[in-house]
Formats: C-alpha cells, structure tokens, sequence
C-alpha cells in the first residue's frame, strides 16, 4: 500500500515515509455453507471401524482458511434404515463424531458405530453466519465388517447326516463380529469332516478318515 500526501484536496506524488507497506488480508469468519468436503466417510463407512472425512474450512467469499480459526465442528449420524437380515431394534441414539483441528485451515472429523445400515450425516459449524456443512445431511452407508467364526452359523442336513454313496451339505451364514448379516460375498471358508471307525465290525483297524469338503461363495454372505 502506498500512503500519498493531499494538497488542497488533491493527491500528490509525495509519499509517506515507509509507503511500499505490505497489507496481508486474511479470510472471514468460517462460513460452513461454502466449505469443501471430502472423504470416504461422507458416503460409505465399515462397521466397528473408524471412518472419516475432512473439512476445508472456507469463509463467505470461499476463500480458504490457511490457518487455525478457533472454530468446532459438530457431526453426527442418524440411523436411517437397517441392514438386511438385522433382527435388531430399529431404535439407536445418535452417534457424535469427533472433530481435530489441523491448524491448517482444515478440520478431520471422525466417527464410528458397530451396526450396519443406512445412516444421515450431519455436520455444522460454532461460526456463521451459515453453520450447515454444504452437501449434508446426507446418506452414508455402513456395511458389516468381516466374518467372525464365533458369530458364523451353519444350518442344513449335512452338518449331523450324510451317506458313503451321497453329497452332504450345509450352508454357511456369515456375520461379523457384531452381529451385522453379510450380505456379500469374497469371504474364505474351509470345510473338513473328520473321523471313522478306529476298529471296524470285522474287528479290523482303520486309520481316521479326512475329507476336504467345496465351498461354494453364493455371493450374499453364504
């Protein structure tokens, strides 16, 4: 900025001693409604595991916050609908993120829920004057972590009763750790039946019998 000299009301070339100063305009207060967000947090997330998003902190003419603003963010998600096969309570508080200021002009928010389903995510700033996130609420979907043996369950004829001149078989159902049905395939089984006779009715011996059992992956959680 250069500070000239007036003269009878009219600007003169003579400047004030030191013109040439350097003024540094800084951004606004935080306007939520022009911050940028972005992140797999904001759509997707995986159950009993942290999720995320980040928050590019922008004042009211969108320009960007370069530093930390001593502002908080507060987010939350909502139970919307359940997962399928979920035989759970529809009912569920609300679960609150928590938020960390990067003291870069940007903000992580963080959260995390054991049950599968889909959820509406909220988030809003202290500063305003807009305080809701551009973008929310909006639809996040939480799958089931992985299988879980102590959670898996089995059921079908095959798992009690088979027959040396027949196919026996049962079905796998697989959840996680949880509770959450999975719904989708890619996970890894393997089936071994064991056992025999040790001494047959002819009084002869027999060694234990192993037979590698076939998995089939059905594509929906069995």
């Amino acid at each position: 900025i250069d500070a000239n000299v007036l003269d009878g009301g009219f600007m003169t070339t003579e400047v004030i001693r030191g013109s040439g100063f350097v003024l540094r305009v800084k951004p606004g207060v935080i306007d939520a409604s022009r911050c940028l967000s972005t992140g797999d947090g904001l759509s997707i997330a995986t159950a009993g595991t942290l999720s995320s998003f980040r928050i590019r902190s922008r004042d009211a003419f969108s320009n960007d916050k370069t530093e930390s603003s001593g502002a908080s963010w507060t987010s939350s998600i909502s139970l919307i609908s359940r997962a399928p096969q979920d035989s759970a309570s529809l009912s569920v508080g609300d679960i609150a993120a928590s938020y960390r200021d990067n003291l870069d002009g940007s903000f992580t928010i963080s959260y995390s829920t054991t049950r599968a389903g889909l959820y509406s995510l909220t988030a809003s700033s202290s500063t305003g004057p807009n305080v809701t996130l551009d973008g929310t609420p909006r639809q996040v979907r939480v799958y089931p972590s992985r299988a879980a043996a102590a959670s898996t369950v089995v059921s079908g004829a095959g798992i009690s009763v088979a027959s040396v001149d027949g196919i026996a078989s049962f079905t796998i159902h697989s959840y996680d750790a949880f509770g959450n049905a999975r719904t989708q395939g890619h996970e890894s089984f393997a089936v071994m039946a064991q056992g025999g006779w040790t001494r047959a009715i002819d009084s002869s011996t027999r060694a234990t019998t192993q037979v590698q059992g076939h998995v089939e992956d059905l594509n929906n959680g069995s």
